[in-house]
């Protein structure tokens, strides 16, 4: 699994071999720049968030907000078992003291960026969201989702190729006596052969995120 950190390590030693001082912001940039990139061209991916240990919800009394990046909620399960959506006006019709009694969670609705179970669970259970999800970026933010999990394990440097495809270029010339008397073309070939990397691995992300998301029917 690739990190943000083998990113800066494959980019600040490729580039160490022409002299440049690492800029890690701008690196980050460019890095987010692919990240967008992807995600235009992928749309939005399927995932699932969990208060289960390790997971990314904290659910306070009956009410949990979405992670950032949660373009969507499909479904909700307490437990193994889906809970059904209803609007709000539905659950105080059915109970007006819903927002405060204890129970097994069996409904849920949304209000804004917000899921709430129909009652306080009791006992304790694992709340899991299913939908779609932006492709995040890197931040520095503790405990933030890795982005690069989303993609294959195989094109997940792929964002380091678009940095040395975007970092400055140019051809060092040599002069001597007021005449050139050598070229330099590294820069310029590193900062092309980067960029032809860059969009085969894209169209081998788009190839394959979408391979996950359908599935032949089989079925009568």
């Amino acid at each position: 699994m690739q990190t943000w950190q083998t990113i800066v390590d494959f980019v600040t030693a490729y580039t160490a071999r022409e002299g440049s001082t690492p800029n890690v912001q701008l690196y980050r940039m460019l890095g987010n720049q692919a990240l967008a990139i992807i995600a235009d061209r992928v749309g939005p991916l399927e995932t699932s968030w969990t208060n289960a240990v390790g997971g990314t919800l904290t659910l306070t009394g009956n009410s949990v907000v979405l992670p950032e990046g949660c373009l969507s909620v499909s479904h909700a399960m307490w437990n193994d078992d889906n809970l059904t959506r209803v609007d709000s006006a539905e659950l105080d019709c059915e109970d007006a003291e819903w927002r405060t009694r204890t129970g097994v969670p069996y409904e849920y609705c949304m209000t804004g960026t917000t899921l709430t179970l129909d009652c306080i669970p009791s006992p304790a259970g694992t709340l899991t969201i299913y939908g779609n999800s932006t492709l995040g970026t890197f931040t520095e933010t503790p405990g933030a989702v890795n982005p690069l999990t989303y993609l294959p394990e195989g094109s997940q440097i792929a964002p380091a190729y678009y940095i040395l495809s975007m970092l400055p270029a140019e051809v060092r010339y040599t002069y001597k006596d007021g005449q050139i008397v050598g070229k330099d073309s590294a820069e310029v070939s590193r900062q092309q052969m980067f960029a032809a990397m860059w969009q085969a691995e894209l169209e081998r992300i788009h190839s394959a995120v979408n391979a996950r998301k359908f599935k032949p029917y089989t079925g009568n």
